[in-house]
């Protein structure tokens, strides 16, 4: 004899709606941000100057962040560390940075890179720049003299 078994979820009714045009506002929301940004893209293509300008904010982006870091001064190999730094299109960062985790606050220049890598990734889609797709390896660090280096670098 079958038996009737309760549905666990209630009849499709209002409440099953509300999520779903919330959802529907939502996405509609996103689809008209990102045509509103590419419009306003598209016009930046007209004035090469303003590339330049961009590529100057991230210039001067790297340069605070060197700034920050300073002489990665170390007395322990494990003080040095390294901190991959941009964004390239295809993947992973451009370059490391040597910095030395004993006269850095982590956090901070972490919080910075953050923001450089955001600025770069946006700007490769901005501008449409391209890269050359090479896997950039870590370095391999030491601490000599009381300075972070990396072995493997050209002096």
């Amino acid at each position: 004899m079958l038996r009737h078994i309760p549905a666990r979820f209630p009849k499709p009714g209002i409440m099953y709606r509300i999520p779903a045009l919330l959802l529907a506002g939502v996405l509609a929301l996103a689809c008209t941000d990102s045509l509103d940004s590419s419009s306003s893209t598209g016009d930046r293509f007209l004035d090469p100057s303003l590339e330049e300008e961009d590529i100057r904010t991230l210039e001067a982006r790297r340069q605070m962040i060197e700034e920050f870091i300073g002489t990665p001064r170390c007395t322990l190999p494990g003080d040095c560390a390294a901190l991959p730094l941009g964004v390239k299109p295809c993947g992973g960062p451009w370059f490391y940075l040597v910095y030395s985790r004993s006269s850095v606050d982590t956090l901070v220049l972490q919080a910075m890179a953050s923001g450089y890598d955001s600025l770069n990734d946006e700007l490769n889609r901005r501008w449409g720049w391209g890269s050359d797709c090479e896997v950039i390896s870590p370095p391999t660090l030491a601490c000599r003299d009381g300075v972070c280096v990396d072995t493997l670098a050209v002096p």
